[in-house]
């Protein structure tokens, strides 16, 4: 008999009690990648005629 037990989403291997903080980091991750988009997108402007040109 096994006494950890296996994260579902990750595979980590947990002592009793214990939580794995993979799901925390993940979302972390999808914060910052979407604070990198919106930076990036700030950076550039649609013109009227669709074409993107740098906001400088």
């Amino acid at each position: 008999m096994a006494f950890y037990r296996i994260c579902p989403h990750c595979g980590a291997h947990l002592d009793p009690g214990e939580t794995c903080d993979c799901y925390l980091e993940h979302e972390q991750a999808e914060a910052e990648k979407r604070k990198q988009e919106t930076e990036q997108a700030k950076l550039f402007m649609m013109e009227k005629n669709g074409q993107l040109r740098m906001a400088v």
